[in-house]
């Protein structure tokens, strides 16, 4: 806490907004708010000086006359900037940045000065068949991770720190971070406005909370709104993260309970209703049915137990809503989601490959013309753990020797996060003869994991899907988790394929190869994801594949293609020779733009 000297007015609480008159004209407006607080009764002179921070360009000045009486004397004033240059993330422009200076004059003297910085923009989330998200009303796919704290002990983290992790996800090619379900430090705001990444923000609510939350709630949310608001950055707030209940063990009982209750008041209602009344068994069935629902649901509510969730929920219908009507009372200008992780109600939360199918990631492709179709409007975590490399693990101080003994698995779910009985489905343990072996097991397998994740969101880009964000950037301890960056910035093997899979111009399979028998038909096709807002021309493509011995098919495309669109280049039919082992499908892209290379392995067998 400090006591800081103040004039006899001075200026706080700025709120600024900003709005794209026209966007080829270049002509935008910033509309501010704010409080002049005064202990005097006079005439005083605003002055506002807007410089170009990031850039070349002309200073704007403009004045305010008014008269103060002791107390908040509220400001609004509107400037339209001519020739304006507007923030862009770093893949669709450049995030041009304004200096704002506020004095107040006082008899001739300046002896206050309120300053900052803004961009202009506009956007906004369109959410019908799928989540669109609009920037300075141009469409764009999102794309990007889920941030953890910098450190765990963020009052630690400094400027440099947040330059190097925002560096790190620019060249990862996102263009937005999700602040995972807490508050990060101001730098981190202030870097992604520079260097062109928005951020959807967490509030810091994860899981489910009593009723005695929500004053606490309300006024932690006034604070971060005002905190955060201005920034450039700012992208979309999103109240809670997965506000649903995980059942305790004695949750679990009194939910075991009420079935069987339920089963029993079935059978009893059910006899009753034929021996007394005699009303057909249709009818008693239908009766006994609406009976026992009616008890089954009251006794959730009572208990407050996960069935009533499906219907009502506290947490989402009660708390959320209340927070988000505050925020959009605070800060109309940018989307606000209730929540976030709830199947067919919001984004979603996709663990394929780790929670259900462990080991077996590509088993997604079966739902992606159906089930996702329907519940992947926009993903915000999906993802796979994998260990840090041995130069970090080490540091970690424990038992290193391999394999790992069962004290040392139990010390890495207790005390690192590591989730071993998952580890142990994926990977044969016994099978590694080094620990340098198994740890690049695990990256390979999560790096693998989410190129195809990447790959099929950006298939379905607007049908439904407008954005993904897997789940997770960065350790803030050490730890072992979906991470692609340790606790020591050390990138693991995922960290290359995400920034592969996201690049703006990409050429890909429509289906991930896997296993094929010997003298087949391979069916594929090959696509072409353009996700700047412009054209692009003059691509080569070139396809290469190769048996472990020849190589066995090699064409060449030239092809153009339409700003923000898909298309496909080719469709691929061949005989797989008569050779069995790996074989490898590379995919080249040249253009003026860059120059990758996607590659795929399969088994023939």
């Amino acid at each position: 806490m400090s006591l800081i000297k103040k004039p006899v007015l001075y200026l706080k609480e700025l709120s600024i907004r900003t709005k794209i008159i026209d966007l080829e004209s270049q002509t935008g407006k910033i509309l501010l708010k704010f409080n002049v607080d005064s202990l005097i009764t006079s005439d005083i002179k605003l002055n506002f000086v807007i410089k170009p921070k990031n850039f070349e360009g002309e200073i704007l000045n403009d004045t305010h006359l008014m008269s103060v009486s002791p107390g908040n004397n509220l400001v609004e004033k509107e400037i339209t900037i001519y020739n304006a240059k507007f923030w862009w993330t770093h893949d669709h422009g450049y995030p041009f940045l304004y200096d704002l200076d506020i004095i107040a004059n006082f008899n001739g003297r300046d002896i206050d000065i309120l300053n900052t910085f803004f961009g202009i923009k506009e956007i906004k989330l369109i959410r019908n068949n799928g989540w669109q998200v609009f920037l300075n009303n141009k469409r764009i796919f999102i794309k990007g991770s889920n941030y953890a704290p910098q450190k765990h002990r963020i009052a630690k983290s400094t400027r440099e720190d947040y330059e190097q992790d925002v560096d790190l996800m620019v060249n990862a090619n996102f263009n937005m971070v999700r602040v995972h379900a807490h508050i990060d430090r101001n730098e981190l705001h202030e870097i992604a406005s520079e260097k062109g990444i928005l951020i959807w923000q967490d509030f810091p609510l994860q899981w489910y909370y009593n009723k005695t939350v929500i004053k606490s709630a309300k006024d932690q949310t006034k604070r971060i709104v005002n905190q955060l608001k201005n920034y450039p950055s700012q992208g979309i707030w999103c109240c809670h993260n997965e506000p649903f209940k995980i059942p305790t063990k004695n949750e679990i009982i009194k939910l075991l309970f009420l079935i069987i209750c339920s089963i029993f008041s079935y059978i009893g209602f059910n006899f009753l209703f034929n021996l007394y009344l005699s009303l057909p068994i249709t009818i008693s069935k239908i009766y006994s049915i609406i009976i026992i629902l009616t008890i089954f649901i009251g006794i959730s509510l009572i208990f407050d137990l996960i069935p009533t969730v499906l219907f009502y929920n506290w947490n989402i219908n009660t708390l959320d809503k209340k927070i988000a009507d505050l925020i959009s009372k605070l800060d109309p200008d940018h989307p606000i989601l209730k929540a976030s992780g709830l199947l067919g109600r919001t984004d979603l939360h996709w663990y394929d490959g780790w929670y259900f199918n462990p080991g077996k990631y590509w088993k997604a492709n079966k739902f992606s013309k159906k089930f996702l179709k329907c519940f992947a409007p926009f993903v915000t975590e999906y993802g796979a753990q994998s260990f840090p490399n041995v130069e970090s693990l080490e540091k970690f101080k424990i038992n290193l020797k391999w394999p790992f003994n069962e004290e040392t698995w139990l010390n890495l779910k207790k005390n690192f996060r590591c989730q071993s009985n998952i580890v142990k489905k994926i990977f044969k343990i016994n099978s590694f003869k080094t620990l340098d072996d198994f740890i690049h097991a695990t990256q390979q397998y999560q790096s693998s994991l989410l190129k195809f994740h990447n790959e099929l969101w950006r298939k379905l880009r607007y049908n439904p899907t407008g954005g993904a964000i897997c789940f997770l950037f960065n350790d803030c301890s050490p730890l072992i988790t979906w991470s692609v960056i340790d606790y020591f910035r050390k990138p693991k093997l995922a960290y290359e394929s995400v920034s592969l899979s996201f690049e703006p111009l990409y050429a890909l399979l429509s289906k991930w190869p896997r296993k094929f028998k010997k003298n087949s038909l391979f069916k594929n096709s090959i696509l072409l994801i353009n996700d700047y807002l412009h054209d692009v021309h003059d691509i080569n493509i070139k396809l290469v594949v190769k048996s472990p011995t020849n190589t066995i098919l090699e064409n060449n495309y030239d092809c153009n293609i339409k700003a923000d669109s898909i298309i496909q280049i080719d469709q691929l039919k061949f005989i797989i020779p008569n050779e069995i082992g790996e074989y490898s499908l590379d995919i080249y892209l040249s253009s003026e733009i860059n120059s990758i290379l996607n590659s795929y392995k399969f088994i023939v067998n």
